[in-house]
């Protein structure tokens, strides 16, 4: 039992480390800043001092370390309207026989992971600092409010929204001179078209072009899921769709040969004859099945899958064997000519099935052509 509770808060205390998200830092100084809220008596000891002003939306609460200072010294903390302020205070330089040099400060906040700034202060000078949520859409600004709202609808595969809210960003005041906003708008609008396009296709049984479609954006989002799955389904109807090939079957001196079975992959098909994967969700052929045989003119026309590859073609007599082992290419429409080989000799009976279609045989000659009519 005590197995099992273990297992059980460790699983529970790793779940937060997951649901942390991360701050971002931004240096808003402008000119010089003079920093003139000193602490007297370090002043008078000669000692350096310098300030630093970081402000965040009222939404997030912060807390200040470093690995100089014992405890960072918040001088205070106001609010003005959606910001809020803190002005903190740092001894710079050398004192008292200490080195304030090369300060990391870390901030925190509650649900988000430490954010580590370097703090390199002179003596007398000021910096400033914004802090933020990069995913808030409140209390950010313009830019950055319109910006998350766009990638979260995009996130969620609303790209049409998606789109809407990086051009609302784009004619914001406070957007940065460098930013993404082009592409995203771009891409927004070419994954709409495409998801679209895709379901017309799709829902008209156009399978080919859904997938085409599908495909272009699944490389704009490979994080949709609803594409993966309408690729996955596009495949599967591509696979399940039967065509027509006519087969002609000679020997080895061209002529036409009578009553060779042919055979082709058999796969698990549901009562209504759709295409059944295996459990590792790959379709895979179960055996062969005899799908026609030859008449005197050497032809049949036979029905296959698209999901069938490999046609099986052999006849006996009580004095010959022969076979091909044919791949059927994807783009046959007319006619496959199949050239039979001549395996062995000597009586039927005495070849086992396996012995027709052995792994050290030669690959079957394939030829194709139009038949003239």
């Amino acid at each position: 039992m005590k197995k099992y509770i273990f297992i059980f808060l460790l699983f529970v205390g790793w779940i937060p480390s997951f649901a942390q998200r991360s701050l971002e830092v931004n240096e808003t100084t402008q000119g010089i800043s003079i920093f003139t809220d000193k602490d007297p008596e370090v002043d008078k000891a000669g000692g350096g001092q310098a300030g630093a002003i970081f402000s965040c939306p009222v939404t997030l609460s912060l807390s200040f370390s470093s690995n100089i200072d014992k405890q960072v010294e918040v001088l205070k903390t106001e609010e003005q309207g959606d910001l809020r302020f803190y002005y903190l205070r740092f001894i710079v330089g050398r004192y008292k026989g200490a080195n304030y040099s090369n300060r990391t400060l870390t901030i925190t906040a509650s649900g988000f992971l430490p954010y580590r700034q370097p703090l390199q202060l002179e003596p007398s000078s000021s910096r400033s600092f914004e802090v933020f949520d990069p995913n808030a859409t409140v209390g950010v600004g313009c830019y950055f409010e319109h910006l998350n709202k766009g990638n979260n609808f995009f996130a969620n595969t609303r790209y049409d929204d998606a789109k809407t809210e990086f051009m609302l960003a784009l004619e914001c005041s406070d957007k940065p001179d460098e930013n993404d906003l082009a592409i995203k708008i771009e891409n927004s609008g070419a994954a709409l078209d495409s998801k679209l396009a895709g379901d017309n296709y799709y829902n008209s049984g156009d399978y080919t072009e859904a997938k085409q479609q599908y495909e272009i954006l699944y490389g704009i989002n490979p994080n949709d899921n609803y594409t993966k799955e309408r690729l996955v389904s596009c495949d599967y109807q591509l696979d399940n769709i039967a065509r027509t090939i006519r087969v002609k079957v000679i020997d080895q001196n061209g002529a036409a040969v009578a009553n060779v079975k042919v055979e082709a992959e058999v796969y698990k098909v549901d009562k209504q004859g759709n295409l059944v994967p295996a459990k590792t969700g790959i379709l895979t052929p179960l055996n062969w099945s005899q799908v026609g045989t030859t008449n005197q003119s050497g032809e049949c026309t036979i029905s296959v899958k698209n999901i069938n590859k490999k046609l099986r073609f052999n006849k006996k007599t009580t004095q010959k064997i022969y076979y091909a082992d044919a791949i059927i290419p994807p783009d046959v429409s007319d006619e496959l000519s199949v050239k039979l080989s001549e395996l062995s000799t000597g009586s039927s009976s005495s070849s086992s099935n396996n012995t027709l279609f052995p792994s050290n045989t030669k690959a079957a000659q394939l030829e194709r052509f139009i038949r003239s009519r």
